[in-house]
């Protein structure tokens, strides 16, 4: 995994500590050390989001995936029965 930070994340970072901190004045006795913290806390909070939205999409979708190869499964055994001439339909 990339750990580097990019501009998009400094942006997105900025953006979050802003809005975690905003009755702070712009030189503030907070200190770096508090918003770093609290800006690292807020990045961790997004990637375990992060997870569990990516873990059930994908339990979605092999949920689907499976559902579709049942549908397969039937249409495939119900083939034979089907007629010389709706085949040539198909």
């Amino acid at each position: 995994m990339n750990r580097r930070l990019d501009s998009s994340h400094t942006a997105w970072i900025a953006l979050v500590v802003g809005n975690l901190l905003p009755g702070l004045p712009a030189e503030s006795s907070a200190g770096t050390g508090k918003i770093s913290k609290e800006a690292r806390e807020a990045v961790e909070a997004t990637k375990e989001y992060t997870v569990q939205q990516k873990e059930a999409f994908q339990q979605k979708a092999h949920e689907e995936l499976i559902a579709v190869q049942r549908k397969i499964t039937a249409l495939q055994a119900k083939a034979p029965e089907v007629s010389a001439a709706t085949r040539a339909d198909l």
